[in-house]
């Protein structure tokens, strides 16, 4: 339409053309914002997720604020916390000291960064392999790594832009390190 690229109703601009939209819903694969399906989503690192402010409670983004009461599963790590809502590690880097776990209660499941406050020690063998072998970006609602290819693969992921090869997994993953 006079040199603007205007979809039909239920396609999608990717850059090159018009596509059909599967409706990706909040965690599933996307290529444009036109293709996450909930209202208040966006698609953030080819992911579907909800927009600032927004949380998924399973069929919606719905504007609410999170529980008061939320824990990691090392006992003494915490969760970390920016703008007063729990740092969603699938659309943002953990800080220092945070690493990346699944916590199925909070937002009806979401990935948060949790580790230990300053001046605490936290034991615990995860957090050590986390740290010695790189963390591995997996699948949303899953604990399944994300299989990569190519080596350019993981470079939309700033916490984990390597595709290497992992005895642990015995595929390529994308990892924070050259060791997962």
């Amino acid at each position: 339409l006079g040199n603007i690229c205007i979809c039909a109703i239920g396609y999608f601009y990717d850059g090159v053309a018009c596509k059909k939209s599967g409706g990706a819903q909040v965690g599933e694969y996307c290529s444009s914002i036109n293709q996450c399906q909930p209202a208040n989503s966006q698609c953030l690192g080819n992911i579907c997720t909800c927009a600032t402010g927004y949380f998924y409670n399973g069929v919606a983004c719905t504007k609410s604020s999170p529980p008061t009461r939320l824990s990691c599963t090392v006992v003494g790590a915490q969760v970390e916390f920016r703008n007063g809502y729990p740092v969603n590690c699938l659309t943002a880097d953990c800080s220092q000291g945070y690493y990346c776990e699944y916590n199925k209660f909070y937002n009806q499941g979401q990935y948060i960064c949790c580790g230990e406050l300053p001046g605490t020690y936290v034991k615990s063998t995860q957090i050590l392999k986390d740290l010695f072998k790189g963390k591995i970006r997996t699948y949303a609602y899953t604990n399944k790594p994300l299989e990569c290819s190519a080596p350019t693969s993981c470079n939309v992921f700033t916490e984990t832009p390597y595709c290497v090869f992992s005895k642990r997994y015995n595929q390529r993953v994308c990892c924070s390190t050259f060791t997962c």
